[in-house]
C-alpha cells in the first residue's frame, strides 16, 4: 500500500514539474553560471510534495 502511495505521489510531482525528478540535473553542463532569469520549477510543488522529495530522495 505504501509503495502505491509513493508511486502516486511521484507521478503527481512529475506531472506538475513536466519532467521526471529522477532525471533532474543529471546532465553535465560543464561550468556552472548564475542564471536569475530561469524560474524555479519546484515553486509549483506543495509543501507536502517537497517534504516527500526530501524524505525519499535516496529511494528515487
Amino acid at each position: 500500500m505504501e509503495d502505491h502511495k509513493s508511486k502516486e505521489m511521484l507521478q503527481q510531482i512529475t506531472n506538475k514539474l513536466g519532467f521526471d525528478i529522477r532525471e533532474y540535473n543529471t546532465n553535465d553542463f560543464g561550468e556552472a553560471h548564475e542564471r536569475d532569469d530561469i524560474p524555479n520549477p519546484f515553486d509549483k510543488l506543495s509543501l507536502e510534495e517537497l517534504l516527500f522529495l526530501r524524505e525519499n530522495y535516496y529511494f528515487l
